[in-house]
């Protein structure tokens, strides 16, 4: 439901912020370098692309805690 919204959010240029503590462990992590290459194939498919924070959300959503 999240990318659904997200998806919408990138269409119409609005932007969410990810605040959580955990922000720069994530994007220094590997599995955040696959999120990234899978957001690089949906903006070469879709032309859409999420914007980190996005990003960040899907992956809080999604990784193990």
């Amino acid at each position: 439901m999240h990318t659904c919204l997200a998806l919408e959010r990138s269409l119409r240029n609005e932007t969410i912020g990810y605040n959580k503590q955990n922000r720069e462990q994530y994007l220094s992590s590997q599995a955040f370098a696959l999120y990234r290459a899978a957001n690089d194939d949906l903006e070469n498919t879709l032309g859409i692309k999420l914007s980190e924070d996005e990003l960040l959300y899907i992956m809080d959503m999604l990784e193990d805690k």
